[in-house]
């Protein structure tokens, strides 16, 4: 039995390590070896961001026409730029042809740079939907010329970077567009799609021409590389750099996965059933063959018992971390309720116990890229980072604040630390929440089906037999939360299993992110050619009018409350402690405001039907929030202040788009 890593131990860097190789063929990627446990310990405290340690540092300074004193600059003429599609080799026949898979890569560099020889790195968007469903807000796939060569790259990466001396690849992973094989949905192949294609840049493995078949040098490579992408796309570069493969310099990953079990469950309860071959099929070639290979993958997830198992371990990167030679810019959007933010706050959590230099930005929207709600920052802020981490130029990136974080009406704080608050204990109270006190008593809470955010979280001084809401008073001064809250409860149950749910409530009348718009007019970044002009609509996003704010949610299955890898039932009648992690948030309660803690037993809002009909007592005195916040003096009882029922929930996505 696997047992689940569920808090990290800080470990220090080595100066060295064993590059990982990656197991080949999809019925070892099922199976798996057992994985060792990692000792527990408590979260990370609040840091300012690392200067380069020992083995994760800039390469050596890149010199060219292109470097103007610590940056890049235009230089090179993107419509004369090389084109060409290259097959990478692996040693993977993953289905069972008795031919090695070949990853496809479609190339744009500077034919002014290849000239005169000089070497330059490289920035790869690794992607399962270049073929199937498109990339950005326009959907754009690639397009191709009568040689096979591509004529049409998505995004606005190409256009922009290679005039300023990069190398831009568009990589198809294991059976998606162009790539041969079978894929398997964030296991050891699709991951082995890109360290493959790093090894290649680093001349460690051998490519041919798409057309014509000649083998393909990547002599033109500095060998640094750096990845980048939204979603799957950026979940691969967190599998990458997991693996510690060289040459992978820096990674982006944006509103990404760094665990496939916490994007398909929470703490033992299972978001999306029978899901892994579903999507297998959808960014998929060749279903004949790969199909029923796929179909493998949900009997593997063992949907039924919410466990994490051999196949969950071998598609978590957390556990991995401390292999990370990379440095990262993690993107992520607090209303995401698809690539859901546990998963960049216990990337960030492993991240900061390893002393990766890192930097991040929290966005006040859903599963969206910063191109679209903060468009000339975000090209500002990732030409800097590029510059520094693969151009290795001695640039200020890594002096500026370490985080971006957006509060309403689209005001960014910057700050040299994320989180920014200490862990406060505030008390759970007959009266409501009060920083530094104990409870007395005990609550009961009935388990019911809800329709609603509204019954949820609406309504904080309206008692309801199927929550217990506990309301701060008013706060006097501006207060802000920052970083991974938990709720301890000690319960007694009359049922052996029972769902947990906490959300943390902000009420008061605000602006609320309501989606990012269709677009009106258009900006263009970089050069261009017929049939690649680097213009997009812009997209800002929206907000609307809401009396309260969700900007906390925790689950736990008390079946797992010692354990994701199996089932302890609860002792009917006793007392039992549990614990519910929430997701990693930061939010600024504005004064006048109240903080509140919804409880309930089920959230079929998350989780569908599943109602366990569980009746909860609460021991008070054996319970409490523990809360990152920088004034915990300010949380006091609520007094009987009305607050109305309305809610402008996020934007509704399509279930399991993971796009």
């Amino acid at each position: 039995m696997v047992t689940h890593p569920r808090y990290l131990a800080p470990a220090p860097h080595r100066a060295t390590r064993t590059r990982h190789r990656l197991a080949a063929g999809l019925t070892a990627a099922l199976l798996g070896a057992a994985l060792t446990a990692v000792p527990a310990t408590a979260a990370a405290p609040p840091g300012a961001a690392p200067a380069e340690t020992a083995d994760i540092t800039p390469p050596p300074p890149v010199s060219g026409p292109f470097v103007s004193g610590t940056k890049t600059v235009k230089t090179y003429d993107y419509s004369k730029a090389i084109r060409e599609s290259v097959r990478v080799d692996t040693k993977i026949d993953s289905d069972g042809n008795g031919k090695n898979d070949v990853i496809v890569v479609d190339i744009v560099r500077p034919a002014e740079a290849a000239r005169a020889g000089i070497k330059i790195p490289v920035i790869i968007d690794p992607s399962p939907y270049y073929a199937c469903c498109g990339r950005g807000s326009d959907s754009e796939k690639k397009k191709y010329g009568n040689d096979g060569v591509h004529t049409h790259m998505p995004q606005f990466y190409d256009n922009y970077f290679v005039e300023h001396g990069y190398a831009v690849a568009a990589l198809d992973l294991v059976g998606t567009a162009r790539s041969t094989g079978c894929g398997d949905v964030g296991g050891r192949n699709d991951v082995a799609s890109a360290t493959l294609v790093v090894d290649w840049l680093n001349g460690r493995n051998t490519a041919s021409y798409v057309n014509g078949g000649a083998a393909a040098k990547a002599d033109w490579s500095t060998g640094s590389v750096g990845m980048i992408g939204k979603s799957y796309d950026g979940t691969i570069p967190n599998g990458a750099a997991a693996t510690g493969v060289v040459g992978l310099r820096t990674i982006v990953p944006i509103v990404a996965i760094s665990s496939w079990y916490y994007y398909n469950r929470y703490e033992g309860l299972t978001t999306k059933s029978q899901y892994m071959a579903g999507l297998g099929k959808t960014v998929g070639n060749n279903q004949g063959v790969c199909g029923p290979i796929q179909a493998k993958l949900n009997t593997a997830a063992d949907d039924s018992t919410g466990n994490y198992n051999n196949f969950w371990a071998e598609r978590d990167h957390i556990k991995d971390v401390a292999k990370v030679r990379s440095s990262v810019f993690v993107i992520h959007g607090q209303e995401d309720m698809n690539v859901m933010p546990i998963n960049f706050s216990k990337w960030w959590k492993g991240l900061a116990q390893q002393n990766v230099p890192r930097k991040i930005w929290l966005a006040r929207s859903d599963h969206a890229d910063p191109f679209d709600y903060r468009r000339t920052e975000w090209v500002k802020q990732l030409h800097e980072w590029f510059d520094h981490w693969l151009m290795g130029l001695p640039n200020d990136v890594m002096k500026k604040p370490l985080s971006d974080v957006e509060f309403e009406n689209e005001t960014w704080q910057q700050d040299p630390a994320w989180p920014v608050a200490a862990d406060a204990r505030i008390g759970l109270t007959t009266g409501g929440l009060d920083g530094g006190a104990t409870g007395t008593g005990t609550v009961t809470i009935k388990d019911q089906s809800l329709s609603s955010e509204d019954q949820v979280s609406g309504s904080p001084n309206s008692k309801q037999p199927y929550r217990q809401l506990f309301l701060s008073a008013p706060v006097a001064k501006n207060v802000r939360v920052s970083g991974f809250p938990t709720v301890t409860l000690t319960i007694k149950s009359n049922k052996p299993q029972t769902p947990l749910v906490a959300r943390l409530v902000d009420y008061g009348n605000r602006k609320v992110f309501a989606g990012i718009s269709s677009g009106s007019g258009e900006s263009c970044f970089g050069g261009k050619i017929a049939t690649d002009d680097g213009c997009y609509a812009n997209r800002p996003a929206t907000t609307k009018n809401a009396a309260y704010a969700v900007f906390g949610r925790g689950w736990q299955s008390a079946e797992h409350r010692t354990s994701l890898s199996s089932r302890t039932p609860l002792p009917v009648g006793e007392w039992t402690e549990v614990t519910i992690t929430l997701m990693g948030t930061d939010q600024l309660i504005r004064s006048g405001h109240q903080l509140g803690l919804s409880l309930l037993l089920s959230d079929q809002l998350r989780f569908g039907g599943r109602s366990s009909g569980a009746t909860v007592d609460i021991d008070l005195s054996r319970s409490r929030l523990n809360l990152p916040v920088d004034a915990p003096d300010a949380i006091k009882p609520a007094g009987r202040v009305s607050v109305p029922m309305t809610y402008a929930p996020p934007p509704a996505r399509l279930p399991g788009e993971l796009r």
